[in-house]
């Protein structure tokens, strides 16, 4: 309290309060300045403080105040506020976070002021402020699966009269940490296969006929002796003996051309089965009646040629064992003689 001048006569009780269970307790100061203190005031009261009238005087005996004067109402705060924890993230597979909000503006809240009391281990703090000395952000990362709680250490911070706070350490809402599932694999592309085409056929070719040639008969000669042969003489015998020896040059040409002749004729008659699937037999020519009897008489005469040439070979083979067998007797007769 300041007076203008110098006052003197003050006193406590010239002084009236407004408020539950308010008094005033001290006065100190001289002159023209002096403190008044109020004490046994409830919490959050309202105080008023008033001067009685003429409570003091000046150096000349002027008395003042002419009338109570009353001062301004004062809201009385001994009591830091207290922050309050948002309910936060629910449990998930990343480090959560947390708002902490307070009723009037602190200050001297840093990150260090913080803990995790949960337990998933591994975990870093980050403090932000969002709202100037009234709202904050607590951020954890690196947390380990567990539970995670944050606690608030008590006296961390004051508000603006100096009230420190909180009285006792002040813990958030318990989150979980799950543990990060394992991606799931994506699937193996299927590979498309591509069909492969089908051979296409290749067209038979169709082999040009054949004409048959007539086989030409054989000519034949000789012819078998028929009737008893009497003994050759020596002379004789020598004589067919040498006649036996068969020339190197000489060769049975008749089977051979035979063999020719049947492997011509069955290779007509296969590709004359040829065109005939191939073209129709509408468009084969046809054989003459002539032309084939003129093939059964070629095979014929060469049936025919073969059984004279067999009946010849055995009627030499005969005559040449019956001229030898005469000759043995011979040489027997004379070495008896």
């Amino acid at each position: 309290m300041v007076f203008s001048e110098s006052v003197s006569g003050l006193a406590t009780a010239d002084f009236s309060v407004v408020g539950d269970s308010c008094s005033v307790s001290q006065l100190t100061g001289t002159g023209s300045s002096y403190s008044v203190q109020v004490s046994n005031c409830t919490d959050t009261a309202l105080v008023q403080l008033a001067l009685k009238a003429s409570a003091v005087s000046d150096l000349a005996g002027n008395n003042s105040p002419l009338a109570q004067t009353q001062f301004a109402n004062v809201q009385l705060d001994r009591v830091a506020p207290s922050g309050v924890w948002s309910p936060g993230e629910a449990s998930g597979f990343i480090s959560p976070s947390f708002e902490l909000v307070f009723p009037e503006a602190i200050t001297g809240l840093t990150t260090f002021d913080f803990t995790n009391i949960g337990s998933a281990t591994g975990c870093a703090l980050l403090l932000s402020e969002n709202q100037v000395g009234t709202k904050y952000t607590i951020a954890t990362s690196s947390c380990g699966d567990g539970t995670v709680q944050i606690s608030m250490a008590s006296s961390a911070f004051a508000d603006s009269l100096g009230n420190p706070g909180p009285v006792s350490a002040s813990n958030s809402r318990v989150v979980s940490k799950l543990a990060q599932p394992a991606p799931a694999p994506s699937p193996t592309p299927t590979q498309t296969l591509v069909p492969t085409p089908a051979p296409s056929a290749s067209p038979t070719q169709t082999p040009a006929p054949v004409a048959q040639e007539s086989a030409e008969p054989v000519p034949t000669g000789g012819a078998s002796n028929s009737g008893s042969t009497p003994p050759p003489t020596s002379a004789e015998a020598e004589n067919l003996a040498g006649a036996l020896v068969i020339p190197e040059s000489f060769s049975f040409s008749a089977p051979q051309e035979l063999e020719t002749n049947l492997q011509t004729r069955d290779n007509k008659t296969t590709v004359e089965s040829n065109f005939e699937g191939e073209i129709g037999p509408e468009e084969i020519p046809k054989a003459s009646p002539s032309i084939q009897s003129a093939g059964i008489l070629d095979q014929l005469w060469i049936w025919l040629a073969w059984l004279l040439i067999g009946v010849g070979t055995i009627g030499v083979l005969i005559g040449g064992l019956r001229l030898l067998q005469g000759v043995r007797t011979k040489n027997l007769v004379r070495k008896l003689a």
